[in-house]
């Protein structure tokens, strides 16, 4: 009895120790910190630098009662210290690019920099430190952080820490959670931590790890990193992404830890043998694997078996890999999935009728699988009830499914994101759709929907997001389309052929960030109901149908909008000279697109203060006057296109400050002078046009020396002169080189073979429209005026027409054998077409004409396949025309005309020799193949062989009437011969009648 009095007190004590170790961890305003842990607070303060003041309560003797300061109730010790930034991003939209720009804004004016003191280490006590996702950048993790003994929360995570990860927090005994990760995505690179370790080994000491965080760490030597992992048994969290681990070998990974709750092995390089060992893991509930590359050729049916065991998973993420054939029938066994991502694979088929069975499954990822297919009726049109009670998010995008939405859509009521865009699904939208009243995001983009769009959608008051541009709807969108649309944030339908009929005073029950309705007919009247939209960010209506002028309330969008496009309509007018200054989102880019229109006068001075500004076009409208100096203050511009305007003046020296500057485009004015020297400094130019001008200067060297990235140089019709400099060989990307109708002299630079992108299709990517710009060049080629785009990639052409250049053709020429286009026309060049010719296999287009180029023409000419233009035209070519292949569908004759001493086919004209050298086709008179010569000499024997018959006839008979011994032996040949004759006739009748005929 004693005995267990006494264990009894001793657990009484126990219980009172415990209870007194927790309270320790208890915290309370009333009691005051520690001295030393007050300075030593001050001290760490003292070395960060807080822009948001969030330390601004950190004053007076009480650091207990500091913001992120907590201390133990009855000792006064520090025991947690949380300073994370207090804006995450982690609850991020994607589709709300307004939100995301404030959060992040706010983000990063929280970010506490600066230094963290070794002061911190009198806080001995300190169990719980959260330094997270503010900006250590450019400083490594003090090592001295391993030297609290009672640590057992660590966060670290987008802080910006670089360098190694010191071994020394293998010290760190009691340690539970270990965050030293950063999210992978690309709007963390302000702040991105930068770590890299070699050496994990001290991770085998932290024996009460639970959660380990340490992605996008590059793990130099991951041979041992899962042995180690092994030991930590208590481990139920293990976030690996992004660490550039390469495990080719299946190794006996995690086989101890079977505690493990969540994995992350994203964007890695795995293997597929090593996920065999998955099946182990019969605790795991969430799996990412996305972004592992896996072998293309590698077939799911090998790999899902072992999956399709992990009965407790409730999220699984195999998206971005390589993952082919069909999707497994077995994941239906998966009942506790709530999220299953399976894009952007290669799955084929249609979608197993067993995925309709799992009835937790709120998410569903199958986009960008490219072969899938089946109509989407088998999947959703008969739906397992638990399914379409559960499913939130269906993504189904970039596939090819086919056929009709299903009616039976509206039993999905907790439907909140539907995205079925490009796929080839057609019909009209059902009624039903406008049931779903969870709804906030709808893409149903690039199918082929017809008919009219049902104004049951007008009462989706959740719904944010509206995409439905690319298809064949038709008809009238009315007030009554938005009526219930309270919540409507981006509006994206253009390319469809609708009407928006709306009355002039029309208030619609949204505020719009995003617009975008090109190709729709909102015109004639610029639409007034946009002066109620407050919040736009983005607003597109080219080809829209307005005919009106800017009115000048529109001036503010100019400010509020960062995106502006009314291009393609028949807007006249002034652009407004004032706009009253406001708000441009220094966190996205802005563009302005007014081309295609008719704006007359100047360009407004108020355009210099669109710091911000990337993209200005107002290309082809009737503007006047000079370009502004101060365009040059737009530091940000990357595209400016002025040109099919009536601008004149000089080109300002001021550009040459825009360093960012991709393209220009000044052609089609009325600039004069020279090229402004400041132009040099533009080296990341790719585009320069300044055709069609009346600038008069030398091509100066520096375009060579200095705008290396050139691939598109236009300076047709203008008055440059002087040879052409050396230098511009350098332009190893050049793809277009048009130097036409100037006053050039000299001679070609051989060095032109040195183009290199013309020698071979070297650019790769879709050429300057890589940057978001689609690029606009006009080409004279093939006897047209042709307007190259997104065509531009395939584009090498080099045009010096029109101009005095002298001298022989390169055969360096002969090496560009990506050409498509070569005018060399109305020059005087002279010599030989080069034999080699024939090398350039991709030419289109090739025009010699009108130089003084002699001898003959290659045969190798003839063996140009791609050939579709000729013209050699007024030379002094001699000899026959090459026949064969692609030259014998050049049948033009006109192709050859002006060069006297060619012969051949297609010309009328044949080549000596040619009666000898093949017999006359059948049917086709003797002369067709005569030379001159030839029927001069049938010409004289014709005229003289009538004449000598007839004096040879007359003396014939004149011998037979005046020599009798002649004329008896004449008649009695003709006697015996007609005897002959007539012994070969068995008719009797036959022989009297021939008789007859002969006397």
């Amino acid at each position: 009895m004693k005995h267990n009095t006494f264990n009894n007190n001793i657990m009484l004590l126990l219980v009172f120790l415990l209870f007194i170790c927790n309270f320790e961890y208890c915290y309370s305003n009333n009691a005051s910190c520690i001295e030393v842990e007050r300075v030593a607070l001050l001290k760490f303060k003292e070395s960060l630098i807080d822009r948001s003041n969030r330390l601004s309560s950190w004053t007076g003797l009480d650091c207990c009662a500091w913001e992120g300061v907590f201390c133990g109730s009855v000792t006064g010790h520090v025991w947690k210290l949380d300073l994370h930034n207090p804006v995450t991003l982690t609850t991020y939209d994607d589709d709300d690019d307004d939100v995301w720009s404030g959060v992040l804004s706010n983000y990063i004016n929280n970010c506490l920099r600066g230094e963290i003191t070794h002061s911190l280490i009198n806080l001995t006590y300190l169990s719980y430190l959260d330094l997270s996702f503010n900006n250590f950048s450019e400083i490594q993790i003090p090592e001295f952080l391993g030297s609290f003994k009672n640590l057992r929360y660590l966060n670290l995570a987008n802080s910006g820490f670089v360098g190694n990860i010191p071994p020394h927090l293998g010290n760190l005994s009691r340690l539970e959670y270990l965050h030293l990760g950063s999210v992978a995505t690309w709007f963390y690179s302000l702040i991105a931590s930068d770590l890299v370790t070699n050496n994990l080994d001290w991770l085998a000491s932290l024996s009460s790890l639970k959660s380990l965080d340490m992605s996008t760490v590059f793990i130099q030597r991951s041979e041992n990193l899962f042995g180690t992992i092994n030991k930590l048994v208590s481990l139920s969290s293990l976030n690996l992404a992004s660490c550039h681990l390469n495990i080719t070998n299946p190794p006996s990974l995690l086989v101890n830890s079977t505690s493990l709750i969540s994995l992350n092995l994203e964007d890695n390089t795995l293997d597929t043998m090593t996920l065999l060992w998955l099946s182990n893991l019969t605790r795991l509930e969430h799996l990412n694997l996305a972004q592992n590359h896996f072998s293309y050729s590698f077939n799911s049916s090998l790999l899902f078996p072992f999956l399709c065991k992990l009965l407790n998973l409730v999220s699984m993420d195999l998206s971005w890999n390589n993952f082919q054939g069909l999707i497994p029938h077995c994941l239906g066994n998966l009942t506790s999935l709530t999220s299953l991502q399976l894009g952007y694979n290669n799955f084929e088929g249609s979608i197993p009728s067993s995925i309709s069975h799992l009835c937790r499954l709120q998410s569903l990822d199958l986009s960008s699988n490219n072969e899938l297919s089946g109509s989407l009726i088998d999947f959703l049109g008969a739906p397992c009830e638990c399914l379409s009670h559960s499913l939130q998010m269906l993504s189904l995008d970039s596939n090819h499914f086919t056929g009709q939405l299903p009616n039976q859509l509206y039993k999905y009521k907790n439907l909140k994101r539907l995205s079925l865009s490009s796929n080839s699904l057609s019909g009209p939208i059902p009624d039903s759709l406008g049931n779903l009243s969870m709804l906030s995001f709808i893409d149903i983009s690039e199918n082929k929907f017809n008919g009219s769009i049902p104004t049951s959608l007008g009462q989706l008051s959740n719904l944010q997001t509206l995409y439905i541009y690319e298809n064949s709807f038709q008809g009238i969108l009315s007030e009554s389309h938005f009526s219930e649309l309270t919540n409507l944030k981006q509006l994206v339908i253009y390319e469809n052929s609708l009407f928006l009929d709306v009355s002039s005073n029309w208030i619609p029950p949204f505020q719009l960030e995003d617009i975008h309705m090109g190709s729709i007919k909102v015109g004639p009247h610029f639409p007034q109901w946009l002066r109620t939209q407050t919040k736009v960010h983005i607003l597109c209506m080219s080809n829209a149908s307005i005919s009106d002028t800017i009115p000048d309330w529109f001036g503010n969008f100019f400010w509020t909008c960062n995106d502006i496009d009314l291009s393609k309509n028949d807007i006249r007018g002034e652009i407004p000279m004032s706009v009253e200054v406001g708000y441009m989102n220094e966190f996205k880019q802005g563009w302005i697109y007014l081309s295609d229109n008719h704006l007359s006068g100047e360009i407004p001075k108020w355009l210099c203060n669109l710091k911000r500004l990337e993209i200005l076009d107002i290309s082809s409208n009737k503007l006047s006057g000079e370009i502004p100096s101060c365009f040059g203050e737009l530091q940000e511009l990357e595209f400016l296109d002025l040109g099919n305007n009536c601008l004149y003046g000089n080109i300002p020296n001021s550009l040459g400050s825009l360093s960012n500057l991709f393209s220009l485009h000044l052609q089609n004015n009325k600039f004069e002078g020279g090229l402004p020297s400041s132009l040099h400094n533009l080296g990341s130019l790719i585009t320069l046009d300044l055709s069609e001008n009346g600038l008069m200067d030398v091509i100066p060297p520096w375009i060579g020396e200095n705008l290396l990235s050139l691939r598109f140089l236009n300076f047709k019709k203008n008055k440059f002169f002087g040879d052409i400099p050396l230098q511009l060989c350098y332009l190893n990307a050049l793809q277009l080189l048009n130097l036409a109708n100037n006053n050039i002299s000299g001679h070609i630079p051989p060095c032109f073979n040195n183009f290199t992108a013309m020698v071979n299709d070297s650019i790769s990517g879709d050429g300057i429209n890589d940057y978001g710009y689609v690029e606009n060049i006009y080409e004279d080629i093939k006897g047209l005026h042709l307007r190259y785009t997104r065509t531009l990639l395939f584009l090498r052409s080099i045009d010096l027409s029109g101009n005095h250049i002298i001298g022989e053709i390169p055969t360096e020429l002969m090496c560009l054998l990506s050409l498509n286009n070569l005018n060399l026309s109305v020059n005087h060049l002279s010599g030989n077409i080069p034999q080699a010719i024939g090398n350039l296999s991709k030419i289109e287009s090739l025009d010699l004409s009108r130089n003084v180029l002699s001898g003959h023409i290659p045969l190798s000419l003839s063996s140009l396949t791609a050939l579709s233009y000729l013209n050699l035209s007024f030379n002094n070519l001699y000899g026959r025309i090459p026949t064969g292949r692609q030259l014998q569908t050049l049948d033009d004759s006109s192709i050859y005309i002006g060069n006297e001493g060619l012969c051949g086919t297609p010309l009328l004209k044949s080549c000596p020799g040619d009666d000898k050298l093949s017999p006359p086709l059948a049917n086709q008179p003797i002369e067709t193949k005569l030379t001159n010569d030839d029927r001069e000499f049938m010409m004289w024997f014709y005229t003289g062989m009538g004449p000598g018959f007839f004096v040879g006839f007359i003396g014939v008979l004149c011998t037979l009437l005046f020599k009798t011994s002649w004329r008896y032996a004449y008649f009695k040949f003709l006697e015996i011969a007609f005897n002959k004759v007539l012994c070969g006739i068995s008719s009797t009748s036959y022989r009297f009648v021939f008789h007859q005929i002969l006397l």
